[in-house]
């Protein structure tokens, strides 16, 4: 869970230290084109989803383990 928090961390920095050189703090344009904006628009949303689908895939299986302790998952 530490390294889920570190990598949280780091993606915010990251990405508010782009988003602002990107962007253009002062004059509001994009000026990369817009298929570099449709990446920039898809990585951040994936970077943004994909912790939190992790942290629930996580729940999930530690749910499981504790409420079915005995029962071993088999994908034959």
């Amino acid at each position: 869970m530490l390294y889920l928090a570190i990598a949280d961390l780091c993606v915010g920095i990251v990405f508010g230290f782009c988003e602002g050189i990107f962007y253009g703090i002062l004059r509001g344009d994009w000026f990369l084109g817009d298929v570099i904006c449709c990446i920039w628009h898809y990585s951040t949303f994936v970077v943004l989803i994909v912790p939190n689908n992790l942290l629930i895939g996580m729940s999930v299986d530690r749910y499981l383990a504790v409420r079915y302790p005995l029962l071993r998952m088999s994908f034959k």
